[in-house]
């Protein structure tokens, strides 16, 4: 046990250089919707003040973020069916974000061309979500990156509604799999799964009931039937990260007591505090996560019943990681025009990715266990656990107090 908290006290001081990244989400974005007439083009381009900051126009134009922006995307939104510079106007926007409209005034042609090469250089992981809306009232939605930054347009919007809906398929297959893939907290939630099984067999089943449960609740919150406040959800998110991991490091039935004991009196101590308004914790959900924490702890301390069970787990916290999932479709509204074909790609987008992640964890440990580490393997599983631990406790009480 001193070993398992001292490998949790190492780790925490080690969780300083996170401290600005305890939304895991948070990356560097902006946002577009064209509107698409007979002889002009409107824009409406927003962002976050902070990825205005990184630019090197803002170097000349400091302070002004809007002189900033407009001078960048002067540069870098082109067509060669564009008649002058386009005329622009600063949009109201919320505050900690800056827009811009901007109106093009283009050649009357079936078809053009806009490279819209924004942040791409000096922010190669950045990414764009462009939605296009035509007269005829036809819609789509983009989705913009380092590789990939132009947009064709056909002003008479004539396109077949099933490459249309192919467009979306494919797009959104590639911002599940870049999501899955760059979601730092669902790839060490993957990670903690993996420690715990100790067959593919194991993994198998605890990878499927973990689909079946963010399955279901990516699209009940991409259809707005539930819609969960995005602060708890990533708390969770986090917190599901310290059960996978309390379990993986295989704790004695003796020293589990003890850990629930401090559970018991955490959620007591939360709850007092939002009872006497101290803090602004919601006093229900902190008693219902120490009832349910309190549970699988408890299950945890009989090792084949948990084993039997774990599928069933998975479908549990999936349920919370599929709402993490949907914020991200929140946050560019999915394309409510191909509804179902968008939320079908970017939910298989995030299986390829999990798959891959999963496959390569198992390849790199079975190379590790065969040829090199057969002897220290368990310690560093313990290692890793108990990192993850203190990595998962830190994001749910930054994220819950945030």
């Amino acid at each position: 046990m001193m070993k398992t908290l001292g490998s949790l006290l190492a780790s925490i001081l080690l969780l300083i250089s996170f401290q600005n990244e305890s939304l895991a989400h948070t990356k560097s974005v902006s946002y577009s919707s064209w509107a698409i007439q007979d002889e002009e083009v409107i824009v409406n381009f927003t962002v976050a003040s902070r990825e205005v900051t990184k630019l090197m126009e803002y170097q000349v134009n400091y302070p002004s973020l809007t002189d900033s922006l407009r001078s960048h995307l002067m540069e870098h939104i082109y067509s060669d069916n564009m008649i002058s510079k386009p005329v622009i106007n600063i949009l109201n926007t919320e505050p900690g974000t800056t827009g811009l409209s901007l109106k093009f005034n283009i050649d009357q042609v079936e078809g053009y061309i806009f490279d819209v090469n924004i942040f791409f250089n000096q922010i190669p992981s950045h990414v764009h979500y462009a939605k296009i809306n035509y007269e005829s009232g036809q819609k789509r939605t983009m989705v913009l990156n380092e590789n990939n930054h132009q947009i064709t347009f056909l002003t008479t919007a004539d396109e077949p509604l099933e490459q249309a809906s192919f467009d979306s398929f494919k797009q959104y297959l590639g911002l599940g799999f870049t999501h899955i893939l760059e979601g730092i907290d669902h790839l060490l939630f993957l990670l903690a799964l993996f420690i715990l099984c100790k067959s593919f067999k194991n993994l198998i089943f605890a990878a499927t009931g973990f689909t079946i449960g963010h399955s279901l609740t990516l699209a009940l919150a991409a259809s707005n039937i539930v819609i969960p406040e995005v602060n708890i959800i990533e708390s969770l998110i986090g917190w599901t990260i310290v059960l996978a991991s309390i379990e993986a490091l295989n704790i004695p039935k003796h020293e589990m007591r003890k850990i629930q004991l401090g559970i018991l009196i955490m959620v007591m101590t939360m709850s007092a505090l939002s009872l006497f308004s101290i803090v602004d914790f919601k006093t229900g959900f902190i008693i219902g996560l120490g009832l349910l924490t309190l549970a699988i702890l408890r299950l945890n301390e009989d090792r084949e019943e948990s084993e039997k069970l774990r599928p069933m787990l998975a479908i549990i916290f999936g349920t919370i990681h599929g709402f993490g999932f949907a914020n991200i479709l929140n946050e560019i509204n999915l394309d409510r025009t191909n509804f179902l074909f968008s939320l079908l790609g970017f939910n298989l987008g995030v299986e390829i990715g999990q798959i891959l992640v999963l496959l390569s964890m198992w390849i790199l440990t079975t190379y590790l266990v065969t040829k090199i580490l057969t002897k220290d393997m368990q310690k560093i599983t313990h290692l890793v656990s108990s990192i993850l631990c203190s990595i998962g406790l830190y994001w749910f009480l930054t994220r819950l107090l945030g």
